[in-house]
């Protein structure tokens, strides 16, 4: 079974409350991007030292630097960082895969509107406990 298969059996029953729709076969959130401004503020540093611009970089697919090597300074205002800064803080700019789970920057936040709520609570006993609205 797929892994998209195996993960829709656990969202709610009515497609209305996920944020996630397919795409091709792929889900992909449901989310529209503004900007980014958490890059001018902060960054993550992993356990070898390596500076990612978030905490959502999981791979460490933006190797910023390395602040065992190089300075916080230099990386900080680095042309590397500067870069990625500038790009994802632009307004419908560039937004890498890193950034479809977070929260930042959103236009708005997916919370279901009273519509999809009234027809949740609609169903079953048993089906609204697979129909929450799903958490933030």
């Amino acid at each position: 079974m797929s892994d998209r298969i195996s993960a829709e059996k656990l969202l709610p029953t009515n497609s209305n409350l996920w944020r996630y729709t397919s795409v091709n076969g792929e889900m992909k959130p449901k989310r529209v991007y503004s900007f980014c401004a958490r890059v001018a503020y902060s960054a993550t540093i992993a356990y070898d030292g390596t500076v990612l611009p978030c905490c959502f970089d999981a791979k460490a697919e933006f190797d910023i630097g390395n602040v065992l090597t190089t300075s916080w300074s230099e990386i900080w205002n680095g042309t590397k960082f500067e870069v990625f800064r500038k790009s994802v803080m632009k307004r419908g700019g560039y937004k890498p895969e890193i950034c479809s789970n977070c929260t930042e920057g959103l236009r708005r936040l997916y919370i279901p509107t009273k519509t999809v709520l009234k027809s949740t609570s609609m169903q079953s006993d048993s089906s609204k406990n697979s129909t929450m609205a799903p958490q933030q």
